[in-house]
Parts: C-alpha cells; sequence; structure tokens
C-alpha cells in the first residue's frame, strides 16, 4: 500500500476513532473497529482502482481490436490468436463492471466510462462474438444494455436543455 493510500485511511478514519474514544470503547474494540473500517474503505479503494483501469483498458482493447480486424493481416495465423486474446481480455474488462456494481449493490456506472462501454458495444455490434460461456455472454449483456440506456437517456437530457433555450 503507498503512502498516499494510508495517510487518505487514516484521515478517512479520524471521525470513527473520535467516535469510538467518546463512546468509550474499550482500546481493543476501538482497534478492532478502526481495522474492520480500514479493511472496507482498502476494498472500495481497490474496487474502484480496478474499475477505473477497466475502463482504460476496454478503449485500449477495442482500439487494438478495431485495427486488427481492419488490417490486410487480420487473416494471418497470429493475427486470429492475438484478436482471440483480447476478446477474451475484452470480456474480462466489460464483466468487471458488472461484478463491481453488484458488489456495491448499486447499479450505475461513472458516467465518465459510459463512452468506452458504448464503443465497445458498438465494436461488437460490427464485429459479433459467440462467447463460449452463457455468463459471461449474460454479463457483457447487462453491460451494453446500462451503457446504451444511459446514452439514450443524456441525449434526450441533452435534447431538452436545447429546446428550453
Amino acid at each position: 500500500m503507498t503512502m498516499a493510500s494510508r495517510i487518505l485511511i487514516l484521515l478517512l478514519l479520524t471521525p470513527a476513532l473520535v467516535w469510538a474514544q467518546e463512546e468509550t470503547l474499550t482500546r481493543k474494540q476501538t482497534e478492532e473497529l478502526v481495522e474492520e473500517l480500514a479493511g472496507r474503505m482498502r476494498l472500495d479503494f481497490d474496487m474502484s482502482q480496478t474499475y477505473a483501469n477497466a475502463g482504460n483498458e476496454i478503449a485500449v482493447t477495442v482500439s487494438v481490436l478495431r485495427l486488427l480486424r481492419t488490417s490486410d493481416a487480420r487473416d494471418d495465423e497470429n493475427v486470429q490468436k492475438a484478436m482471440n486474446t483480447l476478446e477474451v481480455k475484452l470480456d474480462g474488462y466489460l464483466v468487471t463492471f458488472i461484478t463491481y456494481s453488484d458488489a456495491k449493490k448499486s447499479k450505475t456506472f461513472d458516467t465518465s466510462l459510459i463512452t468506452f462501454l458504448n464503443r465497445a458495444r458498438e465494436y461488437r455490434t460490427d464485429f459479433p462474438r459467440d462467447c463460449p460461456s452463457d455468463t459471461i455472454a449474460s454479463a457483457v449483456g447487462r453491460v451494453f444494455a446500462y451503457a446504451q440506456a444511459v446514452a439514450k437517456k443524456e441525449r434526450a437530457q441533452h435534447a431538452l436543455g436545447r429546446t428550453k433555450r
């Protein structure tokens, strides 16, 4: 864990520590409370980092796949293997969003990443893939449906904003 992460966790835990002392918890109870909260916060921080990283990886992977699919070498055996590997990685990155969302008991994603998800959806529309796993295919479908719904809602809100002026 980096020093910045430790400082952030300590800053966030200070109010809980003060509350614990005011409630006259024993030192052991206070330490247990702080340890539990630190663990939860670290998990949220780690999950958020994974989630943000997946968004970046989706953008890069889709760009590389589009280049490979439209290149003259797309029929080369090694290029085919590389594309298959990237397709599997893309599925993994997309599933990260549903896993993160389910863990947080929330179905909302950061709207800045919706663009990446929609680019992946458009890519998969242009270049469909038969996923060998129904579970993964379902999760990817859920991500795409959500991203499409958010984009549609944002377009409608944007159109409303234009007509009100």
